[in-house]
């Protein structure tokens, strides 16, 4: 009995000794990496050609576990290609992925940060607090007779821009949710009122989460960035800039132009109104395309805490400007929002994105060429869209005073090169 007992217990031992156990216990928060940025994952600089990766599987030491893949297998240490970038292949996340993901850190992603609810403005900003530049007292740099044609710019959409190849799949891939903060806005700011209120909510909110959405889907490598920052903090005349900054660089190029309003300053009806209202209208866009013309970039907006408004300047097939013709999109409301419609933010986010050196498949580049001021190509333009009031004689004669020249047609004048 002994002797078959110790057989038994010898077969036993050599049986569970032949046995080799892998453990699957995932790594702990100490010894897994840090989640790289979205912009780390190979959308690169911002004049870079349009490049992402995916995490994958892999070993983590002698376990079995997901594993978020390091900056170095992204192309940020060792050999690239001839672009710059390691060529990795590209899949879809999986649920289990996903699911993994989730366990180590909350995550989101780009399409549901731009598309949340803004913070609820309860009024309208008083008038009284704004710096008014309507058709009564211009700035004769630019008068509202500048703007001669506008055009619907029905590309600008939710369906044209996730159709951008590639573009859906950036706003859906997971990032940790530390990587994109969630700003805070005050109830005393948005219960104040006035223009100075407005401005800290476009800073605190929409500046920050633009950014943030911008530094995860380009990316800051060689210490380039696209930013958007209100332009006092620039020393410049636009309320709100896109900036492009890097080493060649540091004071920055202004790529995208903003102007915020009132709407009751301005706002989409007032071109359906009187001839007062339509001066009104035409005002303020004669001073974003003044703007944009000055620092050469084709895109620009007009906010108001009711509305954004998208604009582009028209071109012709050599890219030269048409002076007063503008392409101008559909009205985004405030309250728009939802992973299914076009928000403010996720706007802001994608007019942004255009400035990069390397426009996207379908969509013109952000710089256009504006011949200097002796050249007059003020004077390169179309017939006034029937809709626009003609200014009157005293108007014209004052402007022609001031800056030196009335209306477009007009030759070009010495006082022009001091404007």
């Amino acid at each position: 009995m002994s002797s078959d007992g110790s057989v038994r217990e010898g077969r036993e031992k050599s049986r569970k000794s032949s046995i080799q156990f892998v453990h699957y216990n995932a790594p702990s928060r100490a010894q897994t990496p840090a989640i790289p940025p979205i912009g780390k994952l190979g959308w690169g600089p911002v004049d870079s050609k349009i490049k992402y990766s995916n995490m994958r599987r892999t070993s983590y030491d002698s376990q079995h576990a997901f594993q978020n893949t390091t900056q170095e297998s992204y192309g940020f240490e060792g050999g690239y290609d001839e672009d710059g970038y390691r060529r990795r292949r590209n899949r879809d996340y999986q649920r289990s992925d996903l699911d993994e993901l989730a366990e180590l850190e909350p995550y989101t992603t780009l399409i549901d940060y731009l598309t949340s609810r803004n913070p609820p403005i309860l009024g309208p900003m008083e008038s009284a607090n704004l710096r008014r530049r309507n058709a009564k007292s211009p700035d004769y740099a630019f008068i509202w007779w500048d703007i001669r044609n506008t055009r619907q710019w029905n590309a600008f959409n939710i369906q044209t821009i996730l159709a951008t190849p590639d573009l859906d799949r950036l706003l859906r891939m997971p990032i940790p949710q530390s990587e994109l903060p969630e700003p805070f806005i005050e109830d005393e700011i948005l219960q104040q009122g006035d223009r100075s209120a407005f401005l800290t909510i476009v800073r605190d909110y929409f500046c920050t989460k633009v950014t943030a959405a911008l530094s995860q889907s380009i990316g800051t490598r060689s210490q380039q960035s696209l930013s958007m920052m209100l332009g006092s903090e620039l020393g410049s005349s636009a309320d709100v800039a896109g900036v492009y900054q890097s080493p060649s660089r540091p004071n920055g190029q202004i790529r995208v132009a903003g102007f915020v309003k009132s709407c009751r300053e301005w706002n989409t009806m007032m071109q359906a109104g009187g001839d007062e209202k339509r001066r009104e209208f035409l005002q303020v866009l004669s001073q974003l395309q003044r703007y944009m013309r000055e620092h050469g970039t084709r895109y620009g907006y007009v906010l108001t805490e009711q509305e954004l408004v998208c604009v582009r300047l028209a071109t012709d097939g050599d890219n030269l400007p048409i002076f007063g013709c503008l392409d101008i999109a559909n009205p985004i409301q405030w309250n728009q929002h939802g992973g299914n419609r076009l928000s403010i933010c996720l706007a802001l986010w994608f007019l942004h994105f255009l400035a990069k050196r390397d426009p996207l498949p379908d969509w013109a580049g952000w710089e256009i060429t504006v011949p200097p001021a002796e050249e007059c190509s003020r004077r390169y333009c179309m017939a006034k869209d029937p809709w626009v009031p003609d200014p009157k004689r005293d108007e014209v004669e004052l402007a022609r005073v001031k800056r030196g020249w009335g209306e477009a047609e007009e030759p070009y004048a010495y006082g022009e090169m001091f404007r």
